[in-house]
This record gives C-alpha cells, sequence and structure tokens, in this order.
C-alpha cells in the first residue's frame, strides 16, 4: 500500500512539473531592469535544461521609438551577432552561444528604449522559446528656483516668495521647502502643483508662500529634491527677495 501510494505521489509531481512548464525554457534574471538615461542597459537570458542544437538567437522589441516587434538583433553559432537591417548599433552581445546565455547589452539608453524585450531561441528539432524583458527608463529632473513676480511689502496679502520647479523627471520627484537655514523662524506655507507631460515624464512646482515683510528680506531657504535617480537629496539653496512698494 505505501508503494502504491509512493507511486501516485510521483505520478502527480511528473504532471504538476509538465504542467508548470519545468523542461526547456528561457529565464532572464532581470525580467524588469530599471535604468538611468545615458547609462546602458543589460538584458539577460539564458536557455535551460536541453542539449538541442542552437540555430539562432533573436531578439526583438516594442519600444515608445520602435513600435514593431520586429527582429532587429540576430547571434548564430557560426557567424556571431549581426545587427538587422542597420538597426540597434548600439547594441552589442555579452552573451555566450556555447554556454547557451543570450544576453546583450543596450548603450546610451533613453526614453525611447523603453519597453519590451524578447529573446528567443531557436534549437532543433524541438523549436523556438522566449523571454520577455520589460525594460523601464527612470529621467533624472531638471531642477529651477525663480519667482515670476517679486514679492512686495503689502499688509495682509499673501504672494508667492518663491517657487521650486523640478522638471521633465520620470517618476515624478519629491520635492519641499525647508527654512531650516533661515536666520529667524518663518511663518510660510507651501502649494504643489504636478504636471503630467505626453512621455510620461513630470513637471512639480512647489510654491512657497506667506506675506511678504522685510524682515524676510535675503533670508535663506532651501528647496529639497529627492529623486530616484540622486544618490542623496539635492539642496538647493534660495535667498528670498522682497521689494518695497514707494508711494509718489
Amino acid at each position: 500500500m505505501k508503494n502504491q501510494t509512493y507511486f501516485w505521489v510521483l505520478v502527480d509531481l511528473c504532471l504538476m512539473l509538465t504542467q508548470t512548464g519545468v523542461g526547456i525554457r528561457v529565464i532572464s534574471y532581470n525580467g524588469r531592469p530599471t535604468v538611468t538615461q545615458g547609462q546602458h542597459a543589460d538584458l539577460t537570458c539564458e536557455l535551460m535544461e536541453t542539449n538541442e542544437e542552437l540555430i539562432q538567437i533573436s531578439w526583438q522589441k516594442s519600444t515608445r521609438g520602435y513600435r514593431a516587434n520586429h527582429n532587429f538583433f540576430l547571434i548564430t553559432p557560426s557567424r556571431g551577432p549581426s545587427h538587422v537591417k542597420g538597426r540597434g548599433d548600439r547594441v552589442g552581445f555579452i552573451g555566450n552561444t556555447t554556454a547557451l546565455v543570450g544576453s546583450i547589452r543596450l548603450g546610451d539608453v533613453s526614453l525611447a528604449d523603453e519597453g519590451v524585450y524578447t529573446c528567443i531561441f531557436t534549437v532543433f528539432p524541438s523549436g523556438p522559446y522566449k523571454a520577455e524583458i520589460h525594460l523601464n527608463v527612470q529621467i533624472p529632473p531638471v531642477i529651477s528656483v525663480a519667482v515670476d513676480t517679486p514679492p512686495v511689502v503689502a499688509e495682509g496679502q499673501e504672494s508667492i516668495l518663491a517657487t521650486c520647479t523640478v522638471a521633465n523627471a520620470k517618476p515624478p520627484a519629491d520635492v519641499r521647502w525647508s527654512t531650516a537655514s533661515a536666520r529667524q523662524p518663518l511663518s510660510l506655507t507651501t502649494s504643489t502643483n504636478t504636471t503630467l507631460n505626453p512621455d510620461d515624464t513630470a513637471t512639480v512646482r512647489v510654491h512657497l508662500r506667506g506675506e511678504p515683510s522685510r524682515v524676510m528680506h535675503q533670508q535663506e531657504v532651501q528647496c529639497l529634491v529627492n529623486h530616484t535617480t540622486l544618490s542623496q537629496q539635492k539642496v538647493v539653496p534660495y535667498e528670498i527677495d522682497i521689494h518695497c512698494e514707494y508711494s509718489q
């Protein structure tokens, strides 16, 4: 009875392994890599569990800048890597056909490179096997601090004292104002406006608000910016510039 039970456990295990696709397969060690614009991206793939003859490794992509999901890079054991129709001149082969590793390196990545890359191994006699890699590109922020209209001392009227603009970042940046560096405490507030751009980048504007006074003039405040592309918090100092209204 025990042997019969053990037999059926083995049968169930084999069926489960078959149904879940264990066997010949392509795996990627970084199925959803994220890189910063201007850097390189390593797209890794490896064919597992086969001794069949490798005929070809092909790469396809469907990206922001190249919607058609056609071959753009080929590797064969006999001829090595080659670009298709002159495309992909920033692509290099960093794999090994003998070890059935089809990894590539994409240089000088831009937002147009973001999308889905498909690594396809064709082996004889069983045919093609593939895996998809979703490349995400992050964009560093462009930071500026200014004021559109210089605040003027006017009793009882709140004004925008400065605006910290963190433009065209992906993902959106975390932006805030700090008054810790001011010579004396300041009673100020902030308001935030976020604009999503057509290319999925975002521009964040944080306004520093308060009632302009002579005490505020030339006091230092700081715009603090945090973003996934920054190794540490970016601190941008700004001196508040208050104008006086003269009556004639």
